[in-house]
């Protein structure tokens, strides 16, 4: 049976963390009522357990498949493999180190049908250090400006149609994959909500290193070059916001009558 729903869960040294990340998911979905789903590890490479304890964990569950590099090749390399593996016509990421809370993972897997793609407005981004939030805002800006995408926060996680993520030509190996994703998606012209949520304050995040640094920029570089000249045709369209509320019943609905357009260039 297809999967309704996927979760890929890239890791790398996490057998701190894995347990609880695989806990936590699991959780949610058996308190939203979501039986009919998938769980996607990759393990980046790692040398410590990780892969033997996703490995353990699926023996029981067979929801649970695990993908496995045999070298570091970064968390966008990671997320593109998993996206090759899934099954479903929706995915959505949630990091091996359990960053994103339970009640994050709820709402974005219960609103996942609201729009074509769900991206999450983290709300308390007050729990990283000072420089990265400062880095963020500039980040952000910069997204903004260069391609017009009107989102709180452009590297947010984000539940998003599989099909399409295969037609927009995934190119970022490293931290730059779901702001180039989410950036393709608005330019492509697909409908999208965002979602109010809170970090979990697992891992605050550390230094940036050199090399995601240099990766960042030069993916910048080429993303401006793709959606503004050599694929133009296909990112120059107009993405919809797709507004939406709770019913009686505590389930999202979509306010049909408040649904507008947002420039996107």
């Amino acid at each position: 049976m297809t999967p309704d729903f996927s979760i890929l869960v890239p890791a790398y040294q996490e057998e701190a963390n894995i347990a609880d990340t695989l806990a936590t998911v699991t959780s949610v979905m058996q308190q939203i009522g979501l039986e009919n789903y998938e769980i996607i590890v990759v393990d980046d490479g790692s040398t410590d357990a990780t892969s033997a304890i996703v490995t353990k964990a699926a023996e029981a569950d067979p929801r649970l498949r695990l993908v496995c590099h045999p070298k570091n090749r970064g968390l966008g390399a990671a997320i593109r493999s998993g996206i090759d593996a899934v099954r479903s016509e929706k995915a959505m990421v949630v990091p091996g180190d359990n960053d994103v809370s339970a009640d994050f993972i709820s709402v974005m897997a219960r609103y996942r049908n609201v729009a074509d793609f769900v991206i999450a407005a983290p709300l308390n981004l007050e729990i990283r250090p000072y420089f990265r939030i400062i880095l963020s805002l500039v980040y952000r800006l910069l997204y903004f400006v260069a391609f017009n995408v009107y989102v709180f926060y452009i590297n947010a996680p984000s539940v998003w149609p599989v099909g399409k993520l295969r037609q927009i030509g995934i190119k970022s190996n490293r931290f730059s994959i779901v702001s180039e994703i989410n950036t393709k998606l608005l330019r492509i012209g697909c409908s999208f909500a965002e979602v109010p949520g809170y970090f979990s304050g697992g891992k605050p995040g550390g230094a940036v290193s050199l090399r995601n640094l240099v990766e960042v920029m030069r993916r910048f570089l080429e993303l401006i070059w793709e959606i503004h000249v050599s694929k133009r045709a296909l990112f120059g369209k107009r993405p919809t916001r797709v507004y939406f509320r709770f019913d009686d019943g505590g389930e999202p609905s979509v306010a049909d009558d408040e649904t507008a357009d947002t420039a996107s260039g």
